[in-house]
């Protein structure tokens, strides 16, 4: 096995092994992978948008790896699949109403997220259980960054999310009696002084009132 030191150093057959932050970075190095480069994505979520533009720019094969670290690997999928087959000592098992997973020494484990089934061994995950999501392979919460956010002077309300870029953005409604330099400054001290690194909001946007849907749900905003 031969460690990478840049993408420049990829040579046709090489596996490569990466986060999907890392994956983001090696799109943006490269022109072209070399030919038949094998990909596997783990340590969190893989965007379909990143696993596509990855195939287009020469990858051979994408297998996304879903797992946590209490279980370790749960289910794979070979891009562009949608759906993740389960490893084989882990099984389905009904609990009210959703799914656990049961292993192959009979023992029951909580999945982290919650899950579609499809057939047998086939599953997508369709939220996590504890509101976390993953940031360059950490937990992070944004309820949590929200929180903090609305405890400072002049933010009304602030919604939290994970944008397209795998990192957090912020949605802010400021006091209309603040000035928004100054709240701007604040925010951007507070972040600084009170966040880990994967929980700092990359974008922050301000607004009137935080987007919602028809049904009045908090909606994603661009």
């Amino acid at each position: 096995m031969r460690t990478i030191g840049t993408p420049f150093d990829l040579a046709p057959g090489d596996l490569v092994v990466a986060v999907p932050d890392q994956w983001r970075a090696l799109l943006r190095l490269t022109r072209g992978f070399p030919a038949d480069i094998v990909g596997v994505s783990s340590g969190g979520a893989l965007d379909d948008r990143l696993a596509a533009d990855l195939l287009a720019d020469g990858l051979a094969r994408l297998l996304d790896i879903y797992g946590s670290s209490e279980t370790g690997g749960i289910a794979l999928r070979d891009l562009p699949a949608t759906a993740y087959t389960l490893l084989p000592r882990w099984h389905l098992l009904p609990k009210d109403k959703d799914w656990q997973l049961g292993d192959d020494r009979g023992l029951c484990h909580a999945l982290p997220d919650h899950i579609k089934r499809i057939g047998d061994r086939g599953l997508r995950p369709t939220g996590r259980r504890d509101g976390a999501v993953q940031v360059g392979g950490h937990n992070v919460w944004p309820g949590r960054v929200a929180i903090m956010l609305r405890t400072l002077d002049g933010v009304v309300d602030a919604a939290v999310r994970l944008g397209d870029d795998g990192r957090l953005k912020a949605f802010i409604v400021r006091d209309d009696a603040a000035d928004p330099d100054l709240l701007s400054a604040r925010i951007d001290q507070a972040i600084a002084d009170r966040l880990a690194g994967p929980e700092r909001p990359k974008s922050i946007r301000f607004g009137a009132a935080l987007p919602r849907d028809a049904l009045g749900k908090l909606a994603d905003w661009d």
